[in-house]
């Protein structure tokens, strides 16, 4: 029961709630002074933002352009926060719980006529957060002892130099292959795990469409990371988004030669040509023509690196126990266009072609295939196709 309202009112604040909405309106005040949207005084006191614009408050969300050493907040993470903060098990939350408590009992123990010798509890709590000190009239009759008024201080100064700013994060992610659910963006990041990007109204950001960027493709997001999960997925609030590379997309290479099928008839109307062959001259295999997008008929139309055979470049086998370790090492520049597999033979004549051995990328241009001898003699040979 506030006393101090004119008529009486029954209000549902309790004395901490009263407090940590004093101590919120206060740092949301601090923050609108900040970032310059002068206007009505925020103190907590009131709690009437009704002459406040709510995109003012959304602006809060994002850095101002003219403003950028001042950082974004969301209102409802300072809200939270200032909760968290004044019903914490701590000494410093308990004695502003208590200081919030012994101004009520003041204010509640005057006889009705003299409602007046006090300020009503909220301006008190209002200004003992403005200054650091209860009214006069107010020390004179508190319960708390020196130490708690100390440590109560030391708390809301902490609370105040503490608020939670958004801070935004960079990631490179993924374009996945499945489609996202109606009114979502999904990426993924490296392990697959599904990403929700908003943009700054938290809606479904725009992705690039699969023509523009087909799925692997790598893209570099900056944004805020401190939403709740949606629908079960991590959310970011995205600030910008830029793509790092297209992943090598292609479509069948009927004759596995590191050609597309349809590049090559494009080119030559034929599939009679291998990745190894030259058609401009160049020094350049028909194979690297191909990943770099440069013409093969042309010899003014050549890659912007020096000629490299498209060729494993090492292959070995660790011994090991229990089990030994195939490496084959490919040329790292097009390693992401391959995938690439180990062919066994018992006999060196034979060779299994129908049951590779999946090769794992390790980076760098390795692809390793851990493995256990179960039998006497066994002979391995890598092989590299065009990614699917």
């Amino acid at each position: 029961m506030n006393r101090g309202a004119q008529p009486y009112a029954q209000v549902t604040l309790t004395p901490a709630t009263s407090l940590a909405a004093v101590i919120f309106g206060a740092l949301l005040d601090q923050v609108l002074q900040q970032r310059l949207f002068f206007g009505q005084s925020i103190n907590g006191s009131a709690l009437d933002f009704s002459d406040i614009d709510s995109s003012t408050f959304a602006r809060l969300r994002r850095p101002d352009i003219e403003l950028s050493s001042i950082p974004a907040m969301r209102i409802i993470a300072l809200l939270r926060f200032v909760d968290d903060q004044i019903n914490g098990s701590d000494l410093g939350a308990q004695a502003l719980r208590k200081l919030a408590r012994d101004i009520y009992l003041q204010h509640s123990a005057l006889a009705p006529d003299h409602l007046g010798d006090l300020p009503t509890p909220l301006t008190a709590l209002a200004e003992y957060v403005t200054t650091g000190l209860l009214p006069p009239s107010y020390q004179t009759g508190t319960a708390l002892t020196p130490g708690e008024i100390a440590v109560a201080l030391a708390k809301l100064n902490a609370i105040a130099a503490n608020i939670p700013l958004r801070t935004p994060v960079t990631q490179t992610l993924y374009i996945r292959s499945a489609p996202s659910p109606l009114g979502l963006s999904l990426v993924q990041d490296s392990g697959g795990t599904p990403i929700l990007l908003l943009d700054e109204h938290l809606r479904a950001a725009a992705l690039p469409t699969t023509a523009e960027a087909p799925a692997g493709t790598a893209i570099e997001v900056v944004a805020y990371n401190d939403l709740p999960q949606i629908g079960g997925y991590t959310a970011y609030e995205v600030i910008s988004m830029t793509l790092l590379s297209l992943p090598f997309v292609v479509d069948e290479d009927s004759d596995g030669d590191l050609l597309a099928d349809s590049w090559e008839r494009r080119h030559f109307g034929t599939l009679a040509f291998d990745g190894f062959a030259n058609r401009d001259g160049s020094l350049y295999s028909l194979a690297q023509e191909y990943l770099e997008g440069t013409d093969p008929n042309s010899s003014s139309s050549s890659p912007p690196v020096e000629p490299i055979p498209l060729r494993f470049l090492a292959f070995e086998l660790v011994n090991g126990s229990p089990l030994s370790q195939l490496l084959a090492l490919w040329p790292e520049r097009y390693a992401g266009a391959v995938e690439v597999g180990f062919q066994t033979s018992e006999d060196l004549v034979t060779w299994d072609t129908l049951s590779l051995l999946a090769g794992t990328d390790a980076g760098a241009g390795w692809f390793t295939h851990n493995i256990a001898f179960d039998r006497p003699r066994r002979f391995f040979r890598p092989l590299a196709e065009l990614k699917r």
